[in-house]
């Protein structure tokens, strides 16, 4: 049996750019990353807080 645990949670991110019609991945900070402790192609899960909607998708190591 497979067990998804929470692991890391980064709370009231922000937002600097979005590709609407784009649902690949989402692109983190290099410093964000190590302090959360989350590896490129980490599956991730993505939460909107004003409408509850969610989606997995995969970490991508950004520009600083």
């Amino acid at each position: 049996m497979l067990r998804e645990m929470l692991r890391v949670k980064i709370h009231n991110a922000t937002v600097t750019k979005t590709a609407l019609k784009y649902k690949g991945s989402i692109t983190l900070d290099p410093a964000l990353l190590e302090k959360a402790g989350l590896a490129p192609n980490e599956k991730v899960d993505v939460l909107n807080l004003n409408n509850g909607v969610r989606f997995s998708t995969f970490v991508i190591r950004g520009r600083k």
